[in-house]
């Protein structure tokens, strides 16, 4: 099932990217992809890649994770990213806490820039750490692109990531 949405998200970026951006074509639904390389119709791609910070075995331990979504237009050049860094207090076989989130954005390249930058966490048998915004392009002052992307790290009551 998630990977239907996965693929059903990922059409519609596609779709979405293929049309002009202009301040009257943009798209609303946010961009979530789950680790690897994503390409676009115009030959821009998403990479999404996911970081574990000292791993530890005990019975409850405290681990770092992040995840981050950088985009690169078709000439292979990093354009921005977005990325989620989660804290969570793992219960071994019990239980996963989310217990603080971060998202942080970057550019690599001039005339971008964020809007609504959110965040949000969830609990239980599974956690997840949650960032999203929209990066904006503009070219005196004109919006030439919006790309709403959401990033997310899933970490369940064993430690794993998905």
């Amino acid at each position: 099932m998630k990977k239907i949405v996965s693929v059903i998200m990922t059409l519609m970026m596609v779709l979405a990217m293929g049309i002009p951006a202009t301040a009257e074509s943009v798209t609303n639904a946010p961009t979530e992809l789950p680790d690897g390389v994503y390409y676009l119709e115009d030959g821009s791609y998403f990479v999404t890649e996911t970081f574990v910070s000292d791993a530890q075995t005990r019975a409850v331990s405290a681990e770092t994770y992040s995840r981050v979504t950088t985009y690169y237009d078709k000439n292979d050049v990093a354009q921005c990213a977005l990325e989620v860094i989660g804290t969570f207090e793992i219960n071994y076989g019990v239980s996963v806490t989310c217990t603080n989130v971060t998202g942080n954005y970057y550019f690599y390249v001039d005339g971008w820039s964020v809007e609504n930058l959110s965040k949000s966490s969830s609990s239980g048998s599974t956690a997840t750490a949650t960032a999203s915004c929209e990066f904006v392009k503009k070219v005196l002052f004109i919006t030439t692109a919006r790309i709403p992307v959401t990033v997310s790290i899933n970490v369940d009551k064993y430690g794993n990531t998905y």
